[in-house]
């Protein structure tokens, strides 16, 4: 009975520890959250401009298309992998 006692005490004394580090948790998503709507907003129209920018430049217009290899075949069109 005694054991069952210390335990419960210990994890009370904790209580203190887990609400800073909730606390720091919210803090930082806040933060990130307010610099990606500063971002996306602040420094771009939205997020229709700035995928417009985005797709000016070739090395990241690449990241958004997605090439696939479709085959014709008696049953109809059937997507394949590459040669």
């Amino acid at each position: 009975m005694l054991e069952q006692k210390i335990i419960i005490f210990v994890s009370f004394g904790y209580m203190g520890l887990l609400f800073a580090i909730a606390f720091e948790s919210i803090v930082k998503l806040a933060a990130i959250i307010s610099v990606g709507l500063f971002i996306t907003f602040g420094l771009y129209s939205g997020f229709r401009d700035l995928f417009d920018r985005a797709d000016l430049v070739p090395q990241i217009r690449q990241l958004f298309v997605m090439e696939v290899n479709v085959q014709h075949s008696p049953g109809g069109i059937m997507p394949c992998s590459r040669p």
